[in-house]
């Protein structure tokens, strides 16, 4: 490229008409031409020096003038850079946010923002060599500022991908053009300086990105203000540089110059480099791509710069993996709190700021020495006494830096993922982050550095190819790069060993009740005691194993279980390990109708002698004493606050011969272990929504009541004896659904009301006193009273007075339950009633229990029991086929236990179907049908049996 001998420095040793002529014309010239060269007459080709104008020059500008452009320059950069990834800590919250599940969307718009880094610079470099520097970065800086309030105010993760992108590529100007604004305005023998005191803002800006967005998600709580800090930045800057920046480009200067000469003089002024409009614009947009494609020097460096730059930022990436409050995807972290988790990435940062200082001066240095070591001799007739010299400036100068460097970046990366690995002090990993930090800013000086003395005037095109594909191995690891640590832990870099699938015999989703049951009860069994079993569970298991509440405080998800189950959870030997202070047995029950006060009664006395119908207790109790019998067994995989991410059949190749065929057993992949489990037996005891269900394609059938079941703990106005005297349980069936009062422990009760949902929904409204007495009033008044009662938003504890002193309450005979006191403070809660009843229960390997099966009403207490019973029988027919060696996961097998549950859950969904559209009547002759039927139900004592036997399993 032909360069300006006014910008050498040997300018002052040769005579001053030389100084038009360019260097490779001078070296072609013996030593004895160059006086008469120095007599030839001046040509109309601009120059700095041609008319004489040296110091409009932007070599010459004087240093205050050079520090404003510079440090205009380098705040875009850093701005630009620091936006990179201020994002990547916020992942979390924006997932949060837009409610995203999967580990790819929410790295969208840091992978989208480095893309736009690389689209950008393929257009804006070859404009400034034409347009010249100063136009792209004060247009392209404000179009950034524009987009962020955009990025800010985004409704969905598509359009903040998507403005993210267009941020990026406007951002991509300082980063783009820097390099070649430093070349514009320092000679090669500063040009190392310079650029090592630039490469802070554009190496620095996405570590301190890092750290200062995870203070503001943490401290605000709120990602959206990274980007706001974003648009308060850049606009005051982008005001500043409107009025300060100077333009640099040597080229567009000139040719300025040389139109101005033309105008004013009529001769024909040219520049040696001619702008030629839309051609020369064509050629400048293709640049970067011959450049990158076809100059092997451009290549090489293009290419090298990218991989180092992609480690960056699955660097970035990483941190919040190593150091994040919590552990993803079963990786190892080093639980740092969430507002400090951005300080691990200032170890990297000690290892740039380390480097640029390093590099700083010595390049410099290094950079003169090897001038000198190179340097030729120019002898002219005139030189008796000391001869010149001719300073040798080769671009490969720059490079005894890098060639130690090549060997510092890999040695940080395999400190920093082998301690990670190892598990050692987090001292390790950052110390190796440091070393690499302190490589990769040395390479990004030498390389940016060595292509700007390469293609001098045309550095911007190739410095835009470097960044093109940086920035495009960067999206890519950006993208996948989550994945990559999922698969191959933080030692993936170097050793590529896959995790291979875990096998298991049975695999339970869901860590309720029920599935816990079945597990028990398979490892409590001789039979099954060896079989390798896995409980998947969403939820935290370690807060129902420390459950604990005082003695007068009940949780509101109680649960009646029959005798049955009773006695299914004896045998498996989960009994015992409840608190069977919190277990309240009751030996009577009570229906009747709201509407005509028909009532019926069901007590074992009348019938076996005296025995619990049913015993109350808390969910969570039973789960703790689950957990305490499963703990006492041989240990099973427990992976709780983990859910299912997917469930695809096994692979079809099969590695061995004697290995199994695992093209038909369930694989299943999950939020945050790196192995993927694969289940000879997949039990889905996972509720209503069932992904289990959904993977075997098995429909579930039914329908929404349009009711709401409100539960809360009370306490009642009991006589001292009550707590020793058999207990009631009461249930009334009033016209928009029953209420159900259970005994718990003490004078404590807990409360089933079903009910319309805006009922329900003011219900929850009500002070305590005012939900007592809507309870009172719900068992005593006439459900016309307590319709009105409803309808007023306090004083219902008046209301219900002056009601049962003036109005007709009930029937005699029926007894009712003693008066509400209190309900426990923030055990209130609703929630929507629906029937469902899946096709089948079983498919190949495939068996569903409880929720994942069934939904029933809860007016007869049952929906628990009938989980349990699933349990029950799906053990024995496991038991059996490991008895007699068959496969568990055959269909054929499972077929029993669908046969064995099928038809008796679907009986009893049928008949608390009926029962609740029966009474939702409260007029007509229906009324007097069901409350005759009723009546004559009570007074058969065998039928009474009979229903008691069935209800109880």
């Amino acid at each position: 490229m032909p360069e300006n001998y006014a910008s050498r420095s040997l300018d002052a040793a040769l005579p001053e008409t030389l100084v038009a002529t360019t260097m490779p014309e001078l070296l072609a010239y013996d030593a004895s031409d160059l006086e008469s060269l120095a007599k030839s007459p001046g040509r109309f080709t601009v120059t700095w020096h041609n008319p004489p104008d040296a110091k409009s020059s932007p070599r010459n500008w004087s240093s205050r003038t050079k520090a404003a452009n510079m440090t205009l320059i380098s705040i875009q950069s850093l701005l630009n850079s620091l936006a990179s990834s201020m994002l990547a800590v916020a992942a979390p919250a924006i997932a949060a946010d837009y409610g995203l599940t999967d580990t790819y969307t929410p790295t969208l718009p840091v992978a989208f923002y480095v893309l736009g880094l690389g689209l950008g610079p393929l257009y804006l470099a070859p404009l400034s060599e034409i347009y010249g520097r100063r136009i792209i970065y004060n247009v392209a800086f404000p179009m950034f500022t524009l987009l962020n309030i955009g990025c800010a105010l985004a409704p969905n993760i598509s359009t903040l991908s998507i403005l993210r992108l267009l941020s990026g590529m406007a951002a991509s100007a300082a980063p783009a053009l820097t390099s070649a604004s430093i070349g514009d305005m320092f000679s090669p023998q500063e040009r190392g300086t310079a650029q090592a005191y630039y490469g802070f803002p554009i190496s620095l800006g996405p570590i301190f990105g890092g750290v200062l967005g995870g203070f503001i998600v943490s401290y605000t709580g709120n990602w959206r203000w990274c980007m706001w800090l974003m648009v308060i930045a850049p606009g005051f800057f982008s005001a500043i540089s409107l009025l300060v920046l100077r333009e640099s480009c040597d080229i567009v200067l000139l040719h300025k110059k040389a139109r101005a000469l033309a105008q004013n003089t009529r001769l024909p002024w040219h520049t040696e480099i001619r702008i030629d409009g839309r051609k020369s614009g064509m050629k400048a947009m293709i640049r970067p791509f011959k450049l990158l494609f076809f100059s092997p020097i451009c290549t090489i460096m293009s290419v090298y710069m990218a991989i180092v730059y992609g480690i960056l930022y699955l660097h970035l990436i990483t941190i919040p993996l190593l150091f994040g409050p919590v552990s993803y995807f079963g990786l190892f972290s080093y639980r740092w709190s969430a507002s400090i988790t951005g300080l691990a990435y200032l170890g990297m940062g000690v290892g740039i700021i380390t480097g640029a200082i390093v590099c700083a001066r010595p390049m410099n240095s290094s950079y003169a020495w090897m001038q000198k070591r190179h340097s030729r001799k120019i002898v002219t007739p005139n030189s008796s006494t000391s001869d010149l010299l001719k300073a040798v400036e080769a671009p490969e100068f720059r490079l005894p830096f890098m060639q130690v460097c090549v060997f510092i970046v890999p040695a940080g990366l395999i400190i920093f993922a082998w301690t990670a690995q190892k598990q050692t002090h987090w001292v390790g990993p950052l110390l190796g982050a440091m070393t690499f930090g302190f490589g990769m800013i040395v390479l990004y000086i030498c390389i940016q550095t060595y292509l700007v003395d390469t293609f001098e005037q045309y550095a911007g095109s190739a410095l835009a190819a470097t960044v093109v594909a940086r920035s495009v191995v960067a999206f890519l690891l950006t993208l996948v790069g989550m994945q990559l640590y999922v698969k191959l832990d933080y030692g993936w870099t170097y050793v590529t060993i896959a995790s291979s699938p875990d096998l298991y015999d049975v695999i339970c989703v869901g860590g309720g009740p029920v599935g816990l049951s079945l597990l028990a009860a398979l490892r409590a069994s001789s039979i099954t005691s060896t079989l390798k079993l896995a409980l998947i569970e969403s939820q935290d298991l370690s807060q129902f194993s420390n459950w604990s509440l005082p003695t007068d405080r009940f949780s509101n998800r109680a649960s009646s279980l029959t005798a049955t189950s009773k006695s299914f959870l004896d045998k498996i030997g989960v009994w015992p390990h409840l608190d069977n202070s919190r277990v309240q047995p009751y030996e009577r029950i009570q229906v009747w109708d709201g509407v005509s006060d028909a009532r019926i009664v069901f007590d074992w006395e009348e019938s076996e002698g005296p025995s619990p119908i049913a015993y109350m207790t808390e969910n969570a109790n039973l789960v703790r004493g689950l957990l305490a019998r499963l703990a006492d067994l041989a240990p099973i995989t427990m992976l709780d606050k983990t859910c299912v991410s997917s469930i695809t059949l096994g692979p079809s190749a099969v590695s061995e011969p004697s290995a199994p065929n695992l093209s038909s057993w369930p694989h299943l992949t999950l939020s945050n272990t790196s192995n993927p489990l694969i289940a000879r037996l997949l039990v889905g005891a996972d509720g209503l929504n069932s992904p289990v269900r959904s993977f075997a394609s098995i429909p579930s059938r039914g329908w929404d009541y349009g009711r709401h079941a409100l539960v809360a703990t009370v306490s009642l106005v009991a006589q001292e004896f009550y707590s020793e005297s058999p207990r009631t349980a009461y249930q009334r069936f009033l016209p928009t659904g029953p209420i159900a009062l259970l005994a718990l422990p003490g004078t404590h009760a807990t409360l089933v009301w079903s009910t319309l949902p805006e009922y329900a929904a003011h219900l929850k409204t009500l002070t305590p006193r005012d939900l007592a007495a809507m309870i009172n009033a719900a068992f005593r008044l006439r459900p016309v009273d307590l319709d009105y009662l409803h309808t007023i938003p306090s004083g219902q504890v008046d209301e219900l007075d002056w009601r049962l002193r003036h109005t007709r309450t009930l029937a005699e005979g029926v007894e009712v339950p003693y008066m509400v006191d209190t309900v426990q403070e923030g055990s209130v809660a609703s929630f929507p009633l629906r029937m469902r009843h899946a096709d089948s229960y079983s498919g190949e390997r495939v068996a569903l229990v409880g929720d994942a099966a069934h939904t029933i009403h809860p007016l007869a207490g049952q929906g628990l029991n009938m989980g349990l019973g699933d349990a029950q029988a799906l053990f024995r027919i496991i038991e059996d086929t490991v008895r007699y060696g068959g496969d568990i996961g055959s269909g054929m097998r499972l077929e029993g236990y669908g046969a064995e549950r099928y038809s008796t859950n679907n009986r009893l969904l049928g008949v608390v179907d009926k029962l609740h559209k029966l009474y939702s009547y409260g007029s007509g002759p229906i009324v007097g049908a069901r409350s005759l039927g009723l009546g004559a139900v009570d007074s058969f004592t065998g039928l009474k049996r009979l229903i008691m036997g069935a209800a109880s399993g």
